[in-house]
């Protein structure tokens, strides 16, 4: 008796608390189907990206919020004139860079840290639209 409730607990731990956990995708049949398939999410305006650039006219996705940069002050002094200010500086963070060589590449993409020569977007549709392309990875 005491072997078929540990086979009991065994096929719940197994077979049904996996089932709990399963996130659903949110790419539905028929999105991109005639555009390569689906590649990716344009989380700024919330719509599936097909492989072939275009943006899905059925399907979407989670749109996310990004937080307003905080400018970050740099401030330098002189040992011998006590707090007086003499450099300021706003920096932002880039949301789409594109290469020299066209591909444009999302934050929090495989190669977005790499790309140090590139032109800033603020989402990946104004790269698309700029000439860009999406990754083939």
């Amino acid at each position: 008796m005491k072997n078929i409730v540990k086979i009991g607990y065994i096929l719940f731990l197994f077979l049904v608390l996996p089932i709990l956990f399963i996130k659903p995708i949110q790419a539905k049949s028929g999105c991109c189907s005639h555009h390569g398939g689906v590649c990716g999410c344009d989380t700024n305006i919330g719509s599936q990206v097909c492989c072939d650039g275009s943006y899905s006219p059925t399907c979407g996705c989670t749109i996310v919020k990004k937080p307003t940069p905080t400018p970050i002050k740099v401030v330098k002094t002189n040992p011998l004139v006590q707090n007086k200010t003499i450099k300021t500086m706003k920096i932002t963070i880039p949301q789409v860079k594109k290469s020299g060589t066209g591909i444009c590449h999302q934050k929090g993409s495989t190669y977005y840290n790499q790309t140090l020569k590139f032109t800033s977007y603020n989402s990946l549709q104004e790269c698309l639209k700029s000439g860009g392309r999406l990754p083939k990875r």
